[in-house]
């Protein structure tokens, strides 16, 4: 039910960033910059598609942007863009989609279980 309610991203995202946390505390950056990117393309950009092509895109492969504001996306997207990462770089984007999941997408997900 979570991906019917586009709220999978979220919870992906969240795991994301703790594989990334994991990852530079143990001091190994270029599994951190390789998450960092991952977080860059699937969370942080939005997608392009291509209405041309005809091909449908795969839900796993296409970014599926997380809801947060401009400020915060466009600091991520300069710090990881410039190289720049420290342990606690997506912590507001966190908080926020932490708080998103716990008043929108776990109480719309207990409804339809009900």
């Amino acid at each position: 039910h979570m991906r019917k309610t586009q709220s999978a991203e979220n919870i992906l995202f969240d795991r994301k960033v703790e594989l990334f946390r994991e990852s530079l505390g143990r001091g190994d950056m270029g599994e951190a910059r390789r998450i960092a990117v991952y977080i860059k393309n699937q969370f942080l950009v939005e997608p392009k598609l291509d209405f041309r092509s005809g091909l449908t895109a795969h839900p796993l492969t296409t970014p599926t942007p997380i809801n947060i504001d401009g400020g915060t996306r466009e600091a991520l997207l300069s710090s990881i863009s410039d190289g720049q990462f420290y342990l606690t770089m997506f912590d507001c984007a966190q908080m926020a989609i932490r708080k998103l999941i716990r008043t929108d997408c776990f109480p719309r997900f207990k409804k339809s279980r009900e």
